[in-house]
C-alpha cells in the first residue's frame, strides 16, 4: 500500500506540474517532473524503485521549495482563488492543504 500510495502522489505532482508548465507558471525545465509521471504511469513493471525513493527522499523538498516561491509570487488575489479551488478539489491530501492554509 505505501508503495502504491507513493506512486499515486507522484502521479499528482507530475499532472500538477504539466498544468502548471502549460499556464506559464513552471518553466519548461521542469518538464522531467511529467516525464517522470509518465514512466511511473506507463512502464508498470520497469520502474526503478531505487529512483523513485531517491526523488523521493533528495529532490522533493528543491520541488516544494520551487512551488511556494511561485505561489508567492503570484498575486494575491489569483493566488488566493488558485489554493481556495485547490483546498477544495484535493482535501484529502491533507500534508498539502496544511502547507498551503499557511500561504
Amino acid at each position: 500500500m505505501v508503495w502504491d500510495s507513493t506512486i499515486r502522489e507522484f502521479e499528482i505532482i507530475g499532472e500538477a506540474t504539466k498544468y502548471l508548465i502549460e499556464g506559464d507558471l513552471f518553466e519548461a525545465n521542469k518538464r522531467a517532473i511529467v516525464n517522470f509521471r509518465n514512466v511511473l504511469i506507463h512502464e508498470y513493471f520497469g520502474i526503478n524503485e531505487e529512483e523513485v525513493f531517491d526523488i523521493a527522499v533528495n529532490k522533493l523538498a528543491d520541488l516544494k521549495k520551487a512551488v511556494i516561491t511561485k505561489i508567492k509570487s503570484i498575486q494575491k488575489d489569483l493566488k488566493e482563488e488558485l489554493v481556495i479551488d485547490f483546498i477544495d478539489e484535493h482535501r484529502y491530501l491533507e500534508f498539502i492543504v496544511k502547507e498551503l492554509r499557511k500561504l
